[in-house]
């Protein structure tokens, strides 16, 4: 039945983009004779229109977002083909992503907000619950060459909503929503407000404030203690004033926090050997594993408490020429403290797994802006980056057995019977096994860039860009300071550093065939730089990460038809990934190490559509073929048992995983959505929306451990409400409507693949099953 739904969208349908919010952009779109307006984006650091931008980008507005109910990044994958969010916030575009839990490397695909880089995957979750958007643009491929710092698989780029001069409003969003088949029969709640003031005829402040509160799809039955839903709330302020025509100052300051475990750390187990150790004590509290199970145990602390804040001032000048010169200085810092019982169980297994880490950063971006008229124009800048990470952590347990017998010999967890004799402890160790280690990473990153556009005759313009990149980092490693039967990882006390210098680039060409029909082909470099594992797989080896490289080539074409009823983009690319940085779990150390894949190739198509055959009425629909692969892998680690001649403790465990496809990316994604509004009377319409996600199966380990592979999936949609043209806004929805389960990533078992055995593990986002909801909004 859902094939059969899938394919009637198909045949009539496309990209879920909304008109664009152009109060909230710096420039305004041209309008088509049915009421609608062209997309805007920045891209390229500018406002231009979608249509004109030499680059694949899908862009969701704010009418968009809404519409599907997306309100955070994790969701953003329902309207996204050619992104995908692999739990705990890991994002991956085309297929590749750095997919790392630890805090010396940061993501492939790099976040910004409001035109500031968000480096730490910590600073990355400020995004949390969207409030106040404008836009949210996912920019695949290499984008590192105007935009801060990395991306050389592709960009998130958020745009907020800017104080608007000499207007007075707010606005109220309220949602709640009801997750019927969980255990916890959840609940949820989503509360948003704006208020716009004008301060003076040249200047306003715009203050935002949100709270959301999620009770969690799994559920808890352990005799630990903890917070397991999920809670958010923030504030932000802006502050906008115009000094001049010319002169203006862009002034934003935010603060928020986030608590409670779900969807990071409640992970339920899908699959154990006959013999787990955690079979028993999981059966005697009724748990049996199994992708059905959304139960856990436990009898640890589990908390995860995140506080983030920053300040940013944006001082832009236009000279009588038309160049803007404009300079961005901004401070961002975050603190994560967290734990939870690795085992899941009410016994000691791993009861500890904790950690806490603290983040700042500076930036600061001085740009020369050409006049975007000119036939030669662009623009050109420098960049600085100053980063410090600081980072405690320990994990460690009884690993099941009795407390009564752990002081004694040989065991000598706590003991008092300390001497030389025989059947005496030479020490008292910590715990059974474990492992504990300090991390601080000092980085500093210089760039000078510019990218120049040249219509070298009408309609025909050609595109070249460079980023000379210089990065410095320096990392303290303390491994196992504490005392262990077991040591898991390697015991390693070092300083480090790297420094690297690199130069990207991007060379292209488009061709205006009509004012609405365009042409583009690029060849662009991006640059990731490098970084340190927090594990090392033996003595010896160095903690340094190389820089990882991308060779992009991609071909695309938009056009907008039918007096711009209809728009249809397509877009070709081959991505080449050299020293590709991967994390992955090494059963024989019990720990995660990062290490540099040698190469992978990503290739496919990207297709988008969108339809207004009259108005009122929108077909949208997103597509991406993807074929993304290792080339070549040597050192990739085995899963335990894993068939292959390479997989012997002779070679260390260790094979070349070349061939295999990269961690989630599925071959073909496609997602279609249609929404009608029409006049109810002279002020309330009325509308219905209905949207499905179609994504084929996918792997969430490189080795591809057997029960790590979701297969292919479709999930639907819908609303329907009314809406006023005196302000407000009201509607009824469903997500995932079928409740077709979906587990956000599927992952191997450290604990037994400490005991050389293969069990699995999965997480659970909050579109993971249905959710039935209320929506209610005010503008004034």
């Amino acid at each position: 039945m859902h094939k059969l739904i899938f394919t009637l969208f198909l045949g009539a349908a496309t990209p879920a983009l909304a008109q664009a919010d152009t109060a909230s952009l710096p420039a305004q779109a041209d309008m088509a004779t049915d009421g609608s307006t062209d997309i805007v984006v920045t891209a390229q650091r500018r406002a231009e229109r979608l249509q004109d931008v030499p680059v694949s980008v899908t862009a969701v507005t704010a009418e968009g977002l809404e519409a599907r109910g997306i309100s955070n990044l994790s969701q953003l994958s329902q309207a996204a083909p050619s992104l995908q969010v692999s739990g705990e916030n890991n994002f991956t575009v085309r297929g590749v992503g750095t997919l790392a839990f630890q805090q010396g490397l940061e993501s492939s695909v790099a976040i910004a907000q409001d035109e500031v880089n968000l480096v730490s995957s910590i600073l990355g979750g400020a995004v949390g619950t969207f409030y106040d958007v404008a836009q949210v643009e996912v920019l695949s491929g290499p984008q590192g060459l105007l935009f801060g710092k990395n991306a050389s698989a592709g960009l998130l780029n958020i745009v907020t909503r800017r104080p608007e001069l000499g207007k007075f409003s707010g606005d109220l969003q309220l949602e709640g929503v009801h997750r019927p088949t969980t255990p916890n029969n959840g609940l949820g709640f989503i509360g948003q407000g704006t208020i716009n003031l004008p301060v003076s005829e040249k200047s306003a402040l715009r203050i935002n404030a949100v709270y959301s509160s999620q009770d969690p799809v799994v559920k808890f039955i352990g005799s630990g203690k903890g917070d397991f839903g999920q809670t958010q709330y923030g504030v932000r302020a802006k502050y906008l004033v115009e000094f001049s025509d010319a002169v203006s100052l862009y002034i934003i300051g935010d603060y928020n926090e986030e608590h409670g475990i779900a969807t990071y750390f409640d992970r339920p187990y899908a699959s154990l050997a006959p013999n787990a150790q955690a079979r028993g004590p999981l059966q005697a509290i009724g748990i049996e594993p199994g992708l059905g199970n959304l139960l856990i145990g436990g009898g640890g602390d589990f908390y995860r408490d995140v506080k983030r804040g920053g300040i940013q001032a944006k001082l832009s000048y236009e000279l009588p020429s038309g160049v803007e010169v404009s300079n961005i200085a901004a401070w961002k810092a975050a603190s994560r403290r967290q734990n939870f019982d690795t085992d899941y169980t009410n016994v000691n297994g791993v009861d500890i797994n904790q950690s806490k880490t603290d983040y700042s950063q500076f930036t600061n971006e001085l740009r020369v802006a050409l006049p975007a008229a000119n036939r030669f124009t662009g623009q050109m800048g420098l960049f600085f980056y100053s980063g410090h990470t600081k980072n405690e952590s320990a994990l460690y347990g009884f690993n099941f057995l009795p407390a009564v017998v752990l002081p004694n010999f040989p065991f000598c967890v706590g003991a008092t019977n300390i001497g030389t004799g025989p059947g005496q402890c030479r020490r008292s160790n910590t715990a059974f096994l474990g492992q504990d280690g300090k991390f601080d990473l000092k980085s500093k990153s210089y760039a000078a860039f510019g990218q120049f556009t040249y219509e070298v005759v009408d309609n025909l313009k050609l595109i070249a860009g460079g980023r000379v990149t210089h990065d410095r980092l320096s990392a303290d490693l303390a491994q196992h300071q504490g005392l262990y039967f077991v040591t898991l990882g390697v015991p390693l006390v070092t300083s480090d550093k790297v420094s690297n210098t690199n130069f990207s680039y991007r060379l292209g060409a488009q061709y205006n065939f009509t004012p609405d029909i365009m042409a583009y082909g690029t060849f662009g470099r991006g640059y990731k730089g490098p970084g340190f594992s927090q594990n090392v797989p033996r003595l010896g080896v160095s903690p340094v990460v190389q820089p990882e490289i991308n060779n992009n080539i991609e071909v695309g074409l938009k056009s907008s038809l039918l007096d711009r009823k209809l728009i249809f983009n397509l877009a070709a690319f081959r991505s080449k990934f050299k020293n590709l940085q991967v994390s992955s779990f090494n059963p024989e150390l019990g720990s995660t190490i990062v290490q540099n894949a040698a190469s992978a190739k990503s290739q496919g198509i990207e297709l988008s559509i969108n339809a207004r055959p009259q108005r009122g009425l929108t077909f949208n629909l997103a597509a991406t073929l993807l074929d993304s692969k290792f080339q070549d892998f040597p050192g990739t680690e085995c899963y335990v048992g894993q068939p292959d001649a390479s997989c012997n403790v002779a070679t260390g465990r260790q094979f070349n995983a070349g061939g295999l496809r990269t961690p989630a990316s599925s071959k073909l994604v496609a997602t279609a959505q249609v929404q009608y509004e029409w006049a109810l009377d002279a002020s309330l319409n009325a509308f219905v929306e209905g949207n499905i996600l179609h994504r084929s199966s996918q792997w969430f380990t490189i080795n591809q451990a057997p029960g790590t592979r979701l297969g292919g999936y479709e999930t639907l949609g819908a609303s329907i409400g009314l809406q006023s043209l005196n302000g407000w806004r009201a509607s009824i929805f469903c997500r995932n409507c079928s409740d077709k389960f979906v587990p956000s990533s599927l992952s191997i078992d450290p604990g037994e693949a400490n005991n050389g055995r293969l069990g699995t593990a999965f997480l659970t986002n909050f579109n993971s099953v249905r959710q039935i909801g209320v929506n209610f909004g005010f503008e004034f």
